[in-house]
């Protein structure tokens, strides 16, 4: 998989990264606005979205680890 090209990144691990990173800051997002708010069901969506979020991550990790073999 090492001659694949992603539109705006030279080699497909860096995009890898950089998808794992905005995944994190959903993440982070959704369990900040878990913290804030007073309606208990707001809380909950969010902390699932955060968990969804997660699960991209890994996602993408398990990709790294077995087409790369990275880490991020």
């Amino acid at each position: 998989m090492a001659d694949i090209k992603v539109e705006g990144f030279s080699d497909p691990v860096e995009a890898i990264h950089y998808a794992q990173e905005a995944e994190k800051r959903a993440e982070a997002r959704y369990r900040k606005i878990a913290e804030m708010t007073d309606d208990p069901g707001v809380r909950v969506l969010m902390l699932e979205l955060a968990e969804e979020e997660k699960g991209h991550f890994n996602k993408l990790q398990d990709i790294l680890d077995e087409f790369f073999h990275a880490e991020f």
